[in-house]
């Protein structure tokens, strides 16, 4: 069975999320930004795919945006990264977007969300693809 772990402190995209990946059949595990930034990769180990849920609280996060990166980078490098915006895409997000498999923009309506774990599950079950531009 396969595991996604979903970063994020927004519930109400998280549970969509949640939701969505159980109906298909894979279990997820949810953090917070402040959980992941503890714990680090060792989040990862039963994993296929990270989920990191980008909302508008986390600009504040530029300040912080030398560690992030190395967090973002060191994610991506264990799993496969996919970001979604809840919503507007920020250019202070920009080297997080380099290290990411896909890229979601806009994620606010059940079906945008819905779209964007059938694209998670088309990229983790079919390896050979790569990554996509932005959507």
């Amino acid at each position: 069975m396969s595991k996604a772990l979903i970063i994020s402190d927004e519930l109400n995209l998280t549970s969509q999320l949640n939701t969505g990946f159980r109906n298909i059949g894979w279990t997820t595990e949810g953090i917070s930004l402040l959980a992941m930034l503890k714990r680090g990769s060792e989040l990862l180990l039963d994993k296929c795919c990270t989920i990191l849920v980008v909302d508008t609280d986390l600009v504040w996060f530029g300040g912080l945006s030398e560690e992030m990166d190395t967090f973002i980078k060191n994610f991506a490098r264990n799993t496969s990264l996919y970001l979604i915006f809840k919503g507007e895409y920020e250019p202070i997000f920009d080297n997080w977007v380099k290290h990411a498999r896909k890229v979601f923009k806009a994620a606010v309506h059940p079906q945008d969300t819905q779209r964007a774990i059938a694209d998670i599950i088309l990229f983790e079950t079919n390896p050979r693809l790569v990554q996509t531009p932005t959507a």
